[in-house]
């Protein structure tokens, strides 16, 4: 099914800063793709990303300092037996993408 993970991000510098945050079929963009793995290594492409009223599968926004944004990642057809993943962060310009491990689904 459709999973949904929201991830709040703070841009802790002191000026504001602009993010590309590429979905799971923007690969071509410097940054790689956003994905969801589970525990067994299974990996599923995040299909859309969602910041404010924009929903696409890379969304470009500019980050104020110190005010926190929830950033959606929304991936499709993942099996039911799936408790928990990790999310792996697409974001151009980072030589090294995120991960946030270990968020449970709730369904």
């Amino acid at each position: 099914g459709k999973v949904v993970c929201t991830v709040n991000v703070l841009n802790g510098r002191e000026k504001e800063a602009r993010m590309y945050v590429n979905g799971g079929s923007a690969g071509h963009l410097p940054g790689g793709p956003s994905r969801l793995i589970d525990s067994s290594g299974n990996q599923w492409p995040v299909e859309e990303i969602e910041i404010g009223k924009q929903r696409r599968s890379y969304v470009s926004e500019r980050f104020l300092p110190q005010l926190p944004l929830n950033v959606h990642f929304i991936a499709k057809d993942l099996p039911d037996s799936v408790t928990s993943v990790s999310l792996e962060i697409g974001i151009s310009g980072f030589s090294k993408s995120p991960v946030v491990r270990d968020i449970g689904v709730t369904r």
